[in-house]
C-alpha cells in the first residue's frame, strides 16, 4: 500500500517538475487565470498518463516516453509563447534532464547496494529510497 502511495507522490512530483520548468521558462500566452487552469489541466492529464504507465507496461519500449513528450509538446505549443524552435526543443531538454537524474540515481544505488540495475528498475521507488547501504 505504501509503495503505491509513494509511486503516486513521485508521479505528482514529476508532473510539477516538468510543467513547472516549462511554465517558468516561457512567457505565458493567456491571462493569469487561464494559464493556471491550463497548467492544472495538463498536470492532471500528465499525472494520469504517468500513473497508467507506472502500473501498466507500455505496448512497446519507450511508448510511455513518446506519449509523455507529446503531452509536454502540446502544452508548450498550445499554452506558452516563445520561439517556435525553442518551444519544440525544451520539452526534450526537460525530459532528458529528468532521465539523466533518474538513471544516475539508479546507477549510484546499484553501485552502493550491490544490486543490478535491472533488479532496481523492476522495484518500486519506495524500495530504492529505503535501501540500506
Amino acid at each position: 500500500m505504501y509503495d503505491y502511495v509513494f509511486e503516486l507522490g513521485v508521479n505528482l512530483f514529476q508532473c510539477f517538475l516538468y510543467f513547472g520548468f516549462l511554465y517558468l521558462f516561457f512567457e505565458k500566452k493567456y491571462d493569469k487565470r487561464k494559464n493556471i487552469i491550463l497548467f492544472t489541466a495538463f498536470i492532471i492529464l500528465f499525472f494520469i498518463v504517468l500513473t497508467y504507465f507506472t502500473f501498466t507496461p507500455p505496448f512497446f519500449n519507450f511508448f510511455d516516453s513518446i506519449v509523455d513528450i507529446i503531452i509536454l509538446e502540446l502544452y508548450v505549443l498550445l499554452c506558452l509563447k516563445g520561439n517556435r524552435i525553442i518551444k519544440i526543443v525544451m520539452p526534450f531538454v526537460a525530459f532528458l534532464i529528468n532521465t539523466i537524474i533518474s538513471y544516475g540515481f539508479m546507477y549510484m544505488t546499484s553501485l552502493l547496494s550491490g544490486k543490478t540495475f535491472e533488479e532496481l528498475a523492476l522495484q518500486s521507488s519506495i524500495y530504492l529510497s529505503l535501501i540500506h547501504i
